[in-house]
């Protein structure tokens, strides 16, 4: 194998989406401290083991913590195009992540 062409194993967490804003913060900051090299979040609805829980969206969390940590990768652990109504709402909230200062220009 070409050492120039070695795959890097990279390790990731998940965290659940929930408030308070801060705790949120305070996690993602913990995990990036920690070494990890992703962060992702589920994009569901409501929490799948407490449905009376409140539950941040997944796109607007993962856009918010963007702003909060510095070298982190971000990511959806899943999102279901079924779930949304208009796939380019979607698109949208991923090009706010990936490209903040255009993502004004699609709408």
């Amino acid at each position: 194998m070409n050492p120039d062409n070695r795959r890097k194993l990279t390790f990731g967490i998940m965290l659940g989406p929930f408030p308070p804003w801060k705790k949120i913060v305070g996690w993602a900051k913990l995990v990036e401290s920690l070494g990890f090299d992703k962060l992702w979040l589920p994009d569901h609805f409501v929490n799948p083991e407490d449905k009376d829980m409140d539950w941040f969206d997944c796109w607007c969390t993962l856009t918010a913590l963007a702003t909060q940590t510095e070298k982190i990768i971000l990511g959806s652990l899943v999102s279901s195009m079924t779930l949304r109504t208009r796939p380019f709402w979607l698109i949208w909230r991923c090009a706010q992540i990936m490209f903040p200062e255009a993502a004004s220009s699609l709408v």
